[in-house]
């Protein structure tokens, strides 16, 4: 989810490419310094927030996130019941 510049098989990446949302589990999460967030997830896929956002509170270990499709291939993450950030796939 997330990769689809990553170079994979044709029918892996139709399957992928049908799949609009998905909840994960984290791993960590790590502040760069100006309170956008790095998240690693269980499956070992990092995304960056890539807004800066007014009393985000980050997610704990073990907590689950929403990620879903937005707009013109960008990314939303949800923390809970506090408002969506704009993310990116890292890695």
């Amino acid at each position: 989810f997330g990769a689809e510049q990553i170079d994979r098989p044709l029918a892996r990446r139709a399957k992928d490419d049908a799949e609009t949302a998905l909840d994960i589990t984290v791993a960590s999460a790590q502040d760069n310094g100006l309170d956008m967030w790095t998240i690693n997830l269980s499956d070992g896929a990092v995304w960056r927030m890539t807004e800066r956002v007014r009393d985000f509170r980050p997610p704990a270990s073990q907590e689950t996130v929403t990620i879903r499709k937005a707009a013109l291939g960008s990314y939303l993450m949800q923390v809970g019941k506090q408002a969506a950030v704009r993310v990116q796939r890292v890695r």
